[in-house]
């Protein structure tokens, strides 16, 4: 039997607005911190967090510095049970992502 070597490369899903589809999790959220996985284009810069319920009223935007790694946490001990958008943006506006969570 021969072995074969695959190279995976992967590559972020975007919506059809072209912002980057990010992963949250735990999803439901349950311990009042949701953590994204951050692509690239946004490790190591300042970003605007904003969160939106259903309705489209926004319960939180704030400002945060990113760390090179891929993990950010988010804060969201603050916000009632339901479904939220989430919209990281880089502070200068080039690049921006997109993700759903639910708080049970």
């Amino acid at each position: 039997s021969t072995a074969r070597n695959l190279l995976v490369k992967m590559t972020p899903l975007s919506d059809t607005t072209g912002n980057e589809i990010l992963l949250l999790y735990p999803n439901p959220a349950g311990s009042g911190v949701i953590y994204a996985s951050l692509p690239s284009t946004m490790r190591g810069k300042s970003i605007n967090i904003r969160i939106y319920n259903l309705a489209g009223a926004e319960v939180a935007d704030y400002n945060t510095n990113t760390s090179e790694t891929m993990r950010l946490s988010i804060d969201i001990s603050h916000i009632a049970r339901g479904v939220y958008s989430v919209v990281l943006t880089t502070i200068k506006g080039n690049f921006s992502a997109r993700g759903r969570f639910v708080i049970p």
